[in-house]
């Protein structure tokens, strides 16, 4: 039985002429000088047979056969035991309606045949609406043994119009809107289709074997038509279509489309909630053209959905562009990454200016291919970031890797934006601070500056905070500028340092802005700092005791390194309990889901700590195989046996021989048209003065001086 009512759901709606016991006409939306619609409608059943047929316990809309789709509890309307339908005989099953003929307005309004029988039930209330519905209804025949079935959904696209007085009529296979003909043979049986191009529709049910919990699917079937002259010429194609698992029916629903001679996109939805093994079934209820093998208008498909969100993953996301800079005008080319595909992901990407104002509006996409954005601006420059969001159906271990953002500058070549003026100038502006016009140490503070490059050569411009000795507090910003008489007004993030060790004092620093030639400074107060910015702390409470405590943190840590040089990392081990406990503790530099490392836990060091002690541990770490770039220290620790790795992370950067900078162009209207960077929590060091990089080198050459005197000497003293 339940395999029985899988193809029942699609069985109904491919009318035939083969079916011997049908649902013949069904008059939905009499017109309105008939009356009232509930007692004008009529179902005409016929039977097509030899023999006759014994309706006892046939039922017009079974619920039995149609879970769900039934909105009432009064709907199994049996037919009278004993009633019989002799050969080629006609059934009018109507309301009792208030006329006086036969007790039914039906007889008095429409020229029913006197031999055919007549049946009254409550017709106001039919499978899925209050009496038969203008527009569309589900009606259901069935015997109680299920020997024969026959279902029809009728629609409103089938030359009908509102209110015209015509009934639905199956007339050759196929359903038309015609004439009444209540208890006689349907008007246009013996005519010939007209206006419809002979040819072989096809339905193939599209979806894969394998599909996933959650994910919508919107492209169930197939559609061909096969044998079409002219695919230009467009056929419009209705499917019914339905989505069980086991014996419940959990969708059905109705698509039309139109068609030249092949489609598949938009052809029905379905998300799958649950895991397991579905089945998918559709059948063309109605086109245009005259279709003329009816042997392949349905078909079925078993699928299995399977859930894939608790199954471990790291999925990260990025952006790449073809280039930095473009011209106004000049499409944008980007593509959103992914470190993983194999799991089923939605991306939700948009592109926006640096002050948030959104210019290309969210859109979700389910692939990574190429996409596009062509910008028109009005000033000389303008600074885009193309962002996005990273949706993964799976259980993802590390989320901040879920979201990316990528710099463009767009360039206008507008004459109406050049200088003449021979000198250089810069000159920082406003420090954008708060209302109480203070920062706080590991803030990004943005500063808007005023270049102007005249006739020179050079092209670095940079912007960093120090103290009144000259100390650095902060990453130092840099951009090259090439174009000669040309003013920019730019703001330009300054990263300050997170000073978690309270290093610098409260009190006044200056932000300092020097290239071309040219140098100027503005002053601003620093007090505190940005707490979520410096290095958490682990605390776990143990079980034996609540008064008791392990802390451990990283206490030092580079924040450049170069590939294939050892360094050191240093972590603090404290225990406050009363017991001792045993740690194991190992690190690595890794970025998205690969350890640039030999292996992860290489230099894992196991340690036990008395109660009331610390211990600092030094790890030893050598980077592999990275090339220059952002990356991420991870610490992991153990204590005891317990199965939970804790986890300390710090940003890392991995620097090159030969650092290229990347150098870009930053230009806007003389006007005073305004752009801005924004930065991340550690903005990249965009450019290296002679002197940073100078100074950089300094513990090196320290280094190697002394190993060359030492050398020196032993040699000397072994003489």
């Amino acid at each position: 039985m339940k395999q029985l009512f899988i193809f029942v759901l699609f069985l109904f709606l491919l009318p035939n002429t083969a079916l011997s016991f049908r649902i013949n006409e069904v008059m939905h939306d009499p017109s309105t000088s008939q009356g009232s619609d509930y007692y004008n409608e009529w179902i005409e059943l016929y039977n097509n047979n030899s023999y006759n047929i014994n309706l006892s316990g046939w039922k017009i809309c079974n619920s039995e056969l149609l879970p769900g789709y039934i909105n009432h509890t009064d709907l199994d309307i049996y037919l009278n035991t004993g009633f019989i339908i002799q050969p080629t005989s006609y059934v009018i099953i109507t309301d009792g309606g208030t006329g006086s003929t036969s007790g039914t307005d039906v007889y008095d309004n429409f020229n029913v045949d006197k031999n055919s029988i007549a049946f009254h039930i409550d017709l106001k209330y039919m499978c899925s609406s209050s009496g038969l519905g203008n527009s569309g209804d589900l009606i259901n025949l069935s015997n109680g043994a299920y020997e024969q079935i026959f279902d029809y959904t009728y629609l409103v696209n089938l030359g009908y119009a509102k209110g015209d007085g015509n009934s639905l009529q199956l007339i050759n296979g196929t359903w038309h809107s015609a004439a009444p003909t209540p208890g006689y043979e349907n008007a246009a049986s013996q005519e010939p289709e007209k206006n419809k191009t002979s040819v072989d529709i096809e339905l193939t049910a599209r979806l894969s074997d394998m599909l996933y919990v959650g994910e919508e699917y919107s492209q169930l079937f197939d559609i061909k038509l096969i044998n079409k002259a002219d695919c230009s010429a467009k056929d419009n194609i209705t499917v019914f279509y339905n989505v069980s698992k086991v014996s419940e029916l959990i969708k059905q629903d109705i698509f039309s489309k139109e068609i030249g001679c092949s489609g598949y996109a938009d052809t029905g939805s379905m998300i799958f909630n649950q895991s397991g093994n579905y089945t998918l079934c559709g059948a063309i209820i109605s086109s245009t053209a005259n279709d003329s093998n009816k042997l392949n208008d349905e078909d079925c498909k078993e699928v299995s959905a399977i859930d894939t969100s608790s199954l471990p993953c790291n999925v990260s996301i990025s952006i790449t562009t073809f280039k930095e800079i473009y011209w106004d005008n000049e499409s944008i080319k980007f593509y959103n990454n992914l470190s993983n595909e194999s799991f089923p992901y939605l991306i939700e990407y948009w592109i926006e200016d640096l002050f948030g104002n959104v210019i290309k509006e969210r859109t979700n996409t389910s692939n990574t291919n190429q996409k596009s954005y062509s910008p028109e601006i009005s000033e000389q420059d303008l600074v885009l970031m193309i962002k996005n969001n990273l949706h993964a159906l799976c259980n993802d271990s590390e989320l901040s890797d879920n979201y990316a953002e990528k710099i463009v500058i767009i360039k206008s070549a507008s004459p109406e934006f050049s200088h003449s003026q021979k000198n250089s100038s810069l000159r920082i502006k406003e420090i954008y601070l708060g209302s109480d016009n203070k920062a706080s140490f590991g803030q990004s503070i943005n500063a808007r500056i005023e270049i102007y490059k005249g006739d020179t050569s050079k092209s670095s411009i940079s912007l960093w905070a120090e103290d009144s000795n000259k100390n650095r507090i902060s990453k130092e910003t840099s951009i090259s500028i090439y174009q000669k008489y040309m003013k920019y007004i730019l703001t330009l993030p300054v990263q300050l340092k997170p000073n978690c060790d309270y290093g610098y004092d409260d009190g006044r620093y200056f932000f300092v802005l020097e290239g071309l030639g040219q140098k100027d400074s503005k002053s601003i107060d620093i007090e505190g700092i940005t707490k979520d910015l410096c290095e958490k702390t682990e605390i776990e409470k143990t079980k034996e005791t609540t008064s008791g405590s392990f802390i451990y943190l990283i206490t030092d840590a580079p924040s450049e390194i170069s590939p294939e040089e050892e360094f050191s990392v240093q972590v603090s081990l404290k225990n406050e309990d009363d017991e001792e406990h045993k740690a194991a503790l190992w690190s690595y530099v890794y970025r998205g889901s690969k350890c640039y490392c030999r292996s992860s836990e290489e230099n894992k060091i196991e340690l036990l700590i008395e109660p009331g002690k610390e211990e600092i541990v030094t790890l030893r770490n050598k980077v592999t195989g990275a090339e220059p770039g952002d990356y991420k220290l991870k610490v992991n620790i153990i204590k005891d046996s317990q199965k939970t790795v804790r986890q300390l992370t710090r940003e890392i950067r991995v620097t090159g021989p030969s650092e290229a900078s990347t150098q870009q162009s930053f230009q806007s209207s003389s006007e005073g048209k305004e752009t801005s960077l924004e930065a991340k929590k550690y903005p990249k060091t965009v450019f290296y003065s002679t002197t940073e990089k100078t100074r950089n080198l300094i513990p090196a050459f320290t280094i190697t001086l002394f190993a060359i005197l030492s050398a020196v000497l032993i040699w000397k003293k072994l003489s």
